[in-house]
């Protein structure tokens, strides 16, 4: 999380972003696409948005 200090995350997003780092899935369905193509793992790998 201090990887993103810099940019305002609310505690949805930062919820979502530990599970994902937790369970290794990065397929998420959200509409707050702007932040979510920011977040990036530790090998660059994205969340797969599906809209």
């Amino acid at each position: 999380m201090k990887k993103y200090s810099d940019l305002p995350m609310d505690y949805a997003d930062a919820t979502i972003v530990c599970l994902a780092m937790d369970t290794g899935i990065y397929n998420i369905i959200t509409l707050d696409q702007k932040d979510f193509n920011i977040y990036k793992f530790k090998k660059k790998q994205s969340f797969v948005i599906m809209p």
